[in-house]
């Protein structure tokens, strides 16, 4: 394969990646593939490719990537990470709200891009704006859009000749992600100041993606199936299913952390398959939707072990099971924002 993949965080790199390397999750690392060194010191591998002195050998190369807004791509990220404790670990001050999130992340794709650690606060200057932009162009790096995803693998597929199955599923989903647009006019300001350079790139390769003049006439060749309930069951192997529907400072996961490990081992007893992420396998719930109905089921069942709350009410909606557990979460957190579930 003499194509390399730039996989700049939530911007749809997950699901890319793993159609075109034929693995249930990202690979490691490495010259085709360009992320971060996950579970070692979170670097990217992205940085050698800007250098002038590295561009000779990288000429015969298809390089690609998809980018997304930057506010919107940060603002997943947040929603994304803010459970994860392996990477509030790498924040460095503890944070909360989005608010403090962005006070403590500036210019970050260009950041991944240049090679540093996540969440490093290495100052990112013009200087790294430009040698970044120059390496695009100079190697004519192929540049997709996330918000025009598919129309942006066709470009990589007929541009890189990157063989890419028909259909992509999503393979991450932010389950509690909320809607961008609720972003307050104040906190918008603060991303834009903090950002500009980042804002800077993504208007150039909006630019360079429309150049590109792709054939809109017809359908998309290819498909992205999935959604939340797919994301359940690589999400709750690590976090119990009220977590993304709980306030930051709830401690209703850590006060009933037994009562919610039973249930989940319940809810897998008889409906789990084996996960292969590259090491060690483990069990996951094997349909997202009936585990969400069954982990529904049995909390409700076991309301009598949490008497201060009144769950007496609620009933399950299979249809839509996470409704239900947000309606569990709007009781367990009286001032909990109803949370828009949505792909991320």
């Amino acid at each position: 394969m003499d194509s390399i993949f730039i996989h700049i965080p939530k911007c749809g790199g997950t699901s890319l990646s793993s159609a075109i390397f034929g693995c249930n999750w990202t690979p490691k690392p490495n010259w085709n593939y360009r992320h971060l060194s996950l579970g070692q010191d979170f670097h990217s591998n992205s940085g050698s490719i800007w250098p002038l002195e590295n561009r000779k050998s990288l000429r015969n190369a298809k390089i690609f990537t998809i980018i997304r807004d930057p506010l919107e791509r940060l603002f997943s990220e947040y929603h994304f990470l803010k459970d994860n404790d392996t990477f509030k670990a790498l924040l460095p001050v503890e944070v909360g709200s989005f608010e403090e999130f962005i006070a403590v992340n500036s210019n970050s794709i260009i950041r991944f891009l240049l090679g540093h650690r996540i969440f490093s606060q290495h100052p990112i200057t013009e200087a790294h704006c430009a040698t970044v932009l120059e390496g695009m162009e100079d190697l004519g790096i192929v540049v997709g859009l996330f918000d025009d995803y598919q129309r942006s693998l066709e470009l990589i597929h007929d541009t890189c000749g990157v063989d890419i199955p028909p259909q992509v599923p999503k393979k991450r989903v932010t389950i509690n992600r909320q809607n961008a647009e609720s972003i307050p006019p104040h906190v918008r300001q603060l991303f834009e100041e903090r950002n500009a350079l980042d804002r800077k790139l993504y208007v150039y390769c909006e630019q360079r993606y429309q150049q590109y003049q792709l054939d809109t006439t017809t359908p998309p060749r290819y498909l992205c199936p999935g959604g939340e309930y797919e994301h359940i069951p690589v999400y709750t192997y690590r976090f119990s299913l009220i977590q993304p529907f709980l306030t930051e400072k709830s401690d209703f996961a850590s006060r009933y952390f037994p009562t919610l490990c039973e249930i989940h081992r319940t809810a897998l007893e008889k409906d789990f398959v084996w996960f292969d992420a590259g090491g060690p396998k483990f069990k996951v719930a094997a349909d997202g939707k009936r585990y969400a109905i069954a982990w529904a089921l049995l909390f409700l069942q076991r309301r009598h072990l949490f008497p201060q709350f009144d769950f007496e009410n609620i009933k399950v909606d299979f249809d839509h099971p996470l409704s239900t557990i947000l309606h569990i979460g709007g009781i367990v957190n009286p001032t909990v924002e109803a949370l828009l579930i949505t792909s991320a």
